[in-house]
């Protein structure tokens, strides 16, 4: 396994077209540096990614489409500037965990209902819109969802209370997807800013105690409109 971590540097300028010519990478952090211009389609060729960690940069643009080729099990993009979200670029089979947290997404979500092993999905203070699709309440595996401030209308789906949080403690993919984690950064950030729904992003993955104890549905912010569903209250 190839790894490469340049978490928290002082990189700047843009990631040069010959850095996606490292095909056998399989983690790559380049986090909280100061990194700038789009992402370009040459990282369709990591196919051996399966870590990705591009957060707190500067990052433009749009993600490329690319056609489901890359394996991503982890891709955390929070805290650029970034303005298109192409759901060919990552594999919805694949993805576990996907944080697009404080960009300036937009569009419908109602491609989420296909991202059959996601156990976290963090989409907060973007510009999604649209419903939330009772199809997501069939994500099984999920433990976290928070789509805070964003622009999602309408009303809750009755399902969404029995959404079953299925934390799989015998689950060897995901035991071996971190167990080989050794940067700390996960998550960039501590969300100090929302005491109501904190969670600290620094952990240790091998022990797994952050995906054990955290479970929860964060939709503050919106435009939901309706009843509150009655199921299992």
């Amino acid at each position: 396994m190839v790894i490469m971590d340049l978490d928290a540097n002082k990189l700047s300028g843009k990631l040069d077209v010959s850095f996606w010519d490292l095909s056998s990478l399989a983690v790559l952090s380049v986090a909280s540096n100061n990194l700038t211009g789009e992402i370009y389609p040459d990282i369709c060729k990591l196919t051996s990614l399966q870590i990705l960690d591009m957060s707190d940069n500067n990052f433009v643009g749009s993600t490329p489409n690319c056609a489901g080729e890359l394996q991503l099990y982890f891709l955390n993009m929070s805290r650029n500037s970034l303005s298109g979200f192409s759901h060919g670029f990552i594999n919805r089979s694949h993805i576990t965990v996907l944080d697009l947290r404080f960009n300036q997404f937009i569009g419908s979500l109602d491609w989420i209902h296909s991202l059959s092993q996601t156990r976290m999905l963090l989409l907060r203070g973007n510009r999604f819109g649209g419903q939330i699709s009772p199809n997501t309440c069939h994500l099984q595996y999920l433990n976290i969802i928070d789509l805070s401030d964003n622009r999602i209308s309408g009303s809750l789906p009755p399902c969404i209370s029995a959404i079953s949080f299925g934390y799989h403690a015998h689950d060897l993919d995901f035991e071996t997807l971190f167990s080989f984690i050794v940067f700390g950064t996960g998550f960039s950030s501590m969300d100090n800013d929302d005491p109501a729904f904190t969670y600290d992003t620094h952990y240790d993955l091998q022990g797994f105690t952050f995906f054990n104890l955290m479970f929860g549905v964060d939709f503050s912010g919106n435009m939901l409109s309706g009843e509150i569903p009655l199921e299992k209250l």
